[in-house]
């Protein structure tokens, strides 16, 4: 299945499934959402998935 382009949102990405979710979406060149109420842990997700992707599209 082709997701690039498509926009994900994603619940619980500052860690776990949802960190792995984000950065398996964001390898497939998705736009993505990312949801937390942990914000210093979502900061480290978004900060992995710029390392991956080269750039967020949040």
């Amino acid at each position: 299945m082709d997701l690039a382009g498509k926009t994900i949102a994603i619940t619980g990405a500052a860690q776990g499934i949802g960190r792995a979710l984000a950065l398996a979406f964001a390898a497939a060149r998705s736009n993505l959402a990312l949801i937390d109420i942990g914000s210093e842990r979502l900061e480290e997700s978004c900060a992995l998935v710029r390392q991956l992707d080269g750039g967020l599209r949040l």
